[in-house]
């Protein structure tokens, strides 16, 4: 109501780019420490994840800031809009997100720096990692840190989780010891209950042969979450083909065949992709990136690159040239854009 109507959102901005630690930084934290330590650092290895209860209600809006916010309730008694006061911050509000963050962040970087807590900050998720020896020692500090402060956490309940091997965090699950009782690697994978839930939906639309505008919508962004762990382009076309559905201009709910088939593939892989390995080889990889571009309207202009980064993050080489007209005119009795082709050439 806020955001939308009373033009809450339009008074407010920032410059800061906000910060949060999604399973990339965890999974740097591991890699880092088999890759600087040894390859049975992650040995004995624990987790747990807290999460702050009511998150933004535990803080409070600025006097100044209270004297003019109110949202916009409707009495269905006295059947007229009501306006009323705010002591916490609004969810859904730009300054929340920004407020909360800074204090997030804040929380993190004391328990890094005074209590040398192995953690990682989402929003009100913090995920903690220890030694099993010292992991008792670490949930004092990391729990004592919140009562200091008086933020409350959940303490029962199935938020309340407690150390373990396998960490469930963000919708995803790290594998401490792998079952295969391998010490030199740790995976990271998808939740049970989160693969049986994209089956399920894959399978209704498979079954019903059916999709609507907002079902491909939905199904594309789980689907890119659920890809992003590969790390791959196997799955791309067949995600392209459903992204074809979500447009507005659709009209047809029916699936063609070649819809239904990419619909098929996709269970397949949710059923059998492997979890990602995080290993010592996570950092020690050099990284080239290629592109190739086609431009221009009447007489077509190729061109290629590449960089390439060292395990460092430099940049250590790249090369951009023009591709020869010999080539284009060759390539142009094929296709009318051959941008297939151009951003195959560098690799």
């Amino acid at each position: 109501m806020i955001a939308r109507f009373g033009g809450f959102n339009g008074t407010c901005g920032t410059s800061e780019r906000l910060k949060v630690h999604s399973v990339d930084e965890i999974a740097a934290y591991i890699a880092w420490c088999q890759t600087n330590l040894s390859q049975s650092s992650m040995k004995e290895v624990v987790g747990k994840t807290y999460d702050l209860k009511n998150a933004y209600k535990q803080y409070g809006v600025s006097p100044l800031d209270r004297e003019t916010l109110r949202i916009a309730v409707w009495n269905p008694v006295e059947k007229r809009v009501q306006f009323l006061g705010l002591n916490a911050l609004p969810f859904g509000a730009i300054g929340s997100v920004s407020a909360f963050l800074r204090v997030s962040m804040a929380l993190w970087y004391i328990g890094i720096r005074g209590l040398r807590l192995c953690w990682t900050s989402f929003f009100d998720d913090y995920t903690l990692l220890s030694k099993q020896h010292t992991a008792h020692s670490a949930s004092l500090a990391a729990e004592g840190l919140f009562q200091l402060l008086g933020i409350q956490f959940a303490q029962d309940g199935k938020k309340a989780v407690e150390w373990g091997t396998k960490v469930k965090t963000l919708g995803v699950v790290i594998d401490l010891e792998p079952g295969d009782g391998h010490t030199g690697y740790v995976t990271l994978g998808h939740t049970e209950s989160r693969i049986e839930e994209l089956t399920k939906l894959l399978d209704s639309f498979i079954d019903s042969g059916r999709m609507s505008q907002k079902d491909g919508e939905r199904l594309r962004g789980r689907l890119q979450w659920f890809e992003c762990f590969a790390y791959g382009r196997v799955a791309q076309q067949a995600l392209r083909t459903i992204s074809g559905i979500a447009p507005c201009g659709r009209t047809q709910s029916g699936l063609t065949s070649v819809e239904l088939k990419a619909l098929r593939f996709l269970k397949e892989r949710v059923l059998t992709a492997p979890p990602t390995k995080v290993q010592p080889t996570s950092l020690q990889t050099w990284i080239i990136f290629s592109d190739g571009a086609c431009e221009g309207e009447l007489e077509k202009e190729g061109t290629v690159g590449a960089v390439l980064v060292s395990p460092e993050g430099v940049v250590c080489r790249y090369f951009s040239e023009r591709v020869p007209q010999q080539w284009m005119e060759w390539l142009l009795t094929t296709a009318k854009h051959p941008i297939f082709e151009l951003e195959l050439l560098p690799v």
